[in-house]
């Protein structure tokens, strides 16, 4: 700016494609609250405003003299129109910041001055600026992504690690069972095979998971969802918990309500959730305490909840 103008505004097109006022900046800092004043108020997308014509056409465009009537088509209102006669537009250059055919937004020059007026070499100069700016704009972006992708990464990985121990826990549990009772398994109040079947099947979901590179780029791990009886699938849960959770010395207990039905929803992320929940109150629950894992209708939908006696 202080070589180039006395004034300039960067304008940026956003993902929605709404242009949004970037910054304002003046060569004379004592211009610094009319900067402030312009930041304030937005390009409408309703009227002309310095950069709208090289957004929209992609195209940089020379203003070597602005008449007054120029400046007033640009005011959204009085005090818009008051602070444009302040800055004393005399020759304005608005130039796209495009990349790789991509509008990114617009980068408009002010000379106040009157001896001061742009032409062609300005013009050439301008587009040469904006081209390295837009390059650079186009980059940052890149990088930000990247940096979003990576530690969106790690967030799944981190997620997925936690939410294998629990079915690896029961697996192990249950294989203990099995080892310690042998051939006496109808004596168990519990099925080891078929525990360890449902915890190998979370297992393979977790993993998917980490397979799953669309979905750990996003940000999120992918849903399924499907109609299933939730009594039952929350039942079973509880059993196949219960040798894990007694294990540090607890009881695990179950509390539904009657006729809760079917829900649709993700059956295995639902696991997944009262996995971390009754982890969460292993952690906290003394030997000797209680988890209680529940279940009660509200207003068309299903509340799942996990209580205990810990602090």
């Amino acid at each position: 700016v202080r070589d180039l103008a006395d004034l300039c505004i960067v304008d940026l097109v956003g993902g929605d494609g709404r242009v949004r006022r970037h910054r304002v900046v003046s060569r004379d800092p004592a211009q610094a609250g009319v900067c402030d004043a312009l930041m304030q108020i937005p390009p409408d997308p309703s009227r002309p405003y310095l950069t709208r014509a090289a957004i929209e056409s992609k195209r940089p465009g020379l203003m070597e003299r602005m008449s007054p009537e120029m400046v007033a088509s640009l005011a959204q209102d009085e005090d818009h129109h008051r602070l444009l006669r302040t800055i004393n537009l005399e020759s304005v250059i608005a130039v796209p910041l495009s990349a790789h055919g991509k509008i990114l937004g617009a980068i408009a020059l002010v000379s106040s001055t009157p001896s001061r007026v742009y032409g062609d070499g300005d013009l050439r100069l301008a587009e040469e600026l904006a081209l390295r700016a837009a390059l650079s704009i186009e980059n940052a972006e890149f990088y930000r992504k990247a940096r979003r992708a990576s530690q969106a990464r790690d967030d799944v990985l981190a997620i997925v690690a936690h939410d294998l121990r629990s079915p690896l826990g029961t697996v192990l549990i249950h294989t203990a069972l099995l080892q310690r009772h042998g051939e006496n398994l109808e004596r168990l109040p519990l099925d080891p095979a078929h525990a360890i079947e449902r915890a190998a099947t979370r297992m393979l979901r977790l993993i998917q998971d980490l397979l799953d590179v669309t979905s750990m780029e996003a940000g999120h791990l992918s849903v399924k969802q499907v109609c299933f009886p939730l009594a039952r699938v929350v039942a079973e849960f509880v059993e196949a918990q219960l040798p894990l959770v007694a294990s540090d010395g607890l009881e695990l207990r179950l509390d539904l309500a009657p006729d809760l039905g079917e829900v649709f929803a993700d059956h295995d992320r639902l696991l997944q959730s009262l996995e971390n929940l009754v982890g969460n109150a292993m952690k906290f629950t003394r030997p000797g305490g209680h988890i209680t894992v529940g279940a009660v209708p509200r207003d068309g939908e299903v509340v799942l909840w996990v209580a205990d006696t810990g602090t």
